[in-house]
C-alpha cells in the first residue's frame, strides 16, 4: 500500500515537473537557461528568456552584472555572466566567471559543463577532460557530463 502511495506521487510530481519543462521548453531557450529560469522569480526570469530569444548577449551580460553587484554571492548570476560572455565568444573571461560560481556552488552541474565548453572552445581540452571528470564527482549519474567527457575525449586522440 505504502508503495502504492509513494509511486503515485511520484509519477504526480514528475508530470508537475514535465508539464514545468514543457512551458520552458516551448519558450526555445537552451536547456542551460530553462534550468536557470525555472529556478528564478518570473520577471527576472522572463527577462532572461526574453534576452536568450533575442541572442542579446550584451543586455544578458548587463543583467547578470546587475544582479551580481545585488547579490555577489549568488552562484547563478555568476553562471549567468559566463554564459553571455561565452556566447559572445570571451571564454577566458567566461572561465572566470564560472570558477566564481563553482566556489559558491561546487555542485553545479551547468557551471560545470559550461567552464569544461569553455575551455574546449579556447584548445585546453586536457583541462576540459578533467573538469568534466570533476562533475562526474559531484554528479555520477550526469548524462550531458559523460556526453561532454566522451567528446573532449574522442577529439583529443
Amino acid at each position: 500500500m505504502t508503495y502504492r502511495i509513494l509511486n503515485r506521487a511520484g509519477i504526480i510530481a514528475c508530470l508537475v515537473v514535465c508539464v514545468s519543462c514543457a512551458q520552458i521548453a516551448l519558450m526555445s531557450v537552451t536547456p542551460v537557461i530553462a534550468m536557470l529560469a525555472s529556478e528564478l522569480d518570473r520577471d527576472t526570469a522572463s527577462a532572461i528568456v526574453d534576452l536568450e530569444k533575442k541572442q542579446d548577449w550584451p543586455g544578458m551580460l548587463r543583467l547578470a552584472r546587475l544582479q551580481l553587484q545585488r547579490e555577489p554571492g549568488r552562484a547563478d548570476w555568476w553562471f549567468l555572466q559566463g554564459y553571455a560572455l561565452g556566447r559572445q565568444g570571451k571564454h577566458a573571461e567566461a572561465i572566470l566567471s564560472y570558477e566564481a560560481a563553482l566556489r559558491i556552488s561546487p555542485e553545479d552541474q551547468r557551471s560545470w559543463l559550461s567552464l569544461g565548453q569553455s575551455q574546449s572552445e579556447l584548445g585546453q581540452t586536457e583541462r576540459a577532460i578533467r573538469t568534466y571528470r570533476q562533475a562526474l564527482r559531484y554528479r555520477p549519474e550526469s548524462g550531458w557530463a559523460y556526453l561532454a567527457l566522451g567528446i573532449s575525449t574522442r577529439s583529443r586522440v
